[in-house]
């Protein structure tokens, strides 16, 4: 495999590219976004994500692949308190006065390492904040590592507190998944026993009130959905389509928070894995803390294969 980095207007693109065939494409000057991927199934390759396009990146449209930090999902009003002190994020979802996906979803990132051999490539981008923000006063270096390998993909996430105060944090990802530019009407999605968390209707902040689904096989064309969840027992769970290509993802432990979102057309799912629950900066559901110089990974795995039994 080989690793090609190219720019243009400013916009630089990493590639990773075996056999002439582009596998996967990363912008780190946009949140390190991947744009586009392909996965291989059946001795055939499937591009398996909603793409981005340069419009999509600059309107950041649906916050497609888009990194979460210090939080994922919604921060209620824009607001928290941590020892002692008061902070208030600005707001993005002004509809219903919340702060949305945290500040690294349009930030830029720098290739710090690349690996490539024969079998398998990874490219590693960092992005390292000084504290200036009043609302977010914490210094950290947060590394992504896409490695991409010929019998699947895996994703891993690093943050660490280079500041001299505790760092409270979340992380999460925001993958949208399109099979071969065909919409996922007619997928199935399917995991372990999952707790669905009650959002306000309004402003989809959690009321308290959960509901456990056991082993949960959904349809897609049978469920709208912008829904969060915890995962009770192991972090993997899957999406299966007619044609038996199934998306097999398996996460850290501390990534037990799921998003599910079906945008309207039946086009893509967006599958966010989460360390917290939504507003956890201020329910403390999952909410994580750092100490100075100390650091914190988490990973998912993806694999695409295609199975021989048709039933979910």
């Amino acid at each position: 495999m080989k690793i090609i980095q190219s720019s243009h207007d400013s916009k630089q693109r990493v590639q990773i590219i075996h056999d002439d065939k582009i596998l996967l494409t990363v912008a780190p000057w946009y949140g390190a976004k991947l744009t586009a991927m392909k996965l291989n199934a059946g001795q055939e390759f499937h591009d398996v994500l909603w793409p981005i396009s340069d419009t999509d990146l600059e309107s950041n449209a649906w916050f497609k692949q888009s990194i979460l930090f210090p939080f994922p999902n919604r921060l209620k009003d824009g607001q928290y308190h941590f020892e002692g002190r008061s902070y208030q994020f600005p707001i993005n979802e002004v509809e219903v006065n919340n702060q949305l996906h945290g500040m690294l979803f349009n930030a830029p990132f720098k290739v710090t390492d690349t690996r490539e051999s024969d079998l398998e490539a990874s490219i590693t981008l960092a992005h390292e904040y000084s504290g200036i923000l009043p609302y977010y006063p914490f210094p950290f270096v947060f590394e992504v590592t896409y490695r991409y390998y010929l019998s699947g993909f895996s994703v891993k996430f690093q943050v660490k507190n280079t500041g001299q105060e505790r760092l409270p944090f979340g992380i999460g990802w925001h993958p949208y998944f399109q099979i071969d530019g065909i919409g996922v009407n007619d997928y199935v999605f399917s995991s372990g026993d999952l707790e669905e968390i009650a959002l306000d209707q309004r402003t989809s902040i959690p009321t308290g009130e959960r509901k456990l689904i056991p082993n949960p096989v959904l349809a897609l064309n049978k469920h709208k959905l912008d829904n969060a969840y915890q995962l009770k027992g192991e972090t993997t769970y899957s999406l299966k389509g007619p044609d038996a290509l199934r998306v097999s993802f398996r996460a850290s432990d501390s990534l037990s928070y799921l998003q599910l979102f079906t945008p309207d057309g039946g086009e893509t799912i967006a599958i966010e894995p989460m360390t917290c629950n939504v507003n956890a900066f201020n329910n403390q559901e999952g909410l994580l803390t750092l100490e100075p110089g100390d650091s914190f990974d988490c990973k998912v795995k993806i694999e695409l294969t295609k199975d021989t039994n048709m039933t979910p």
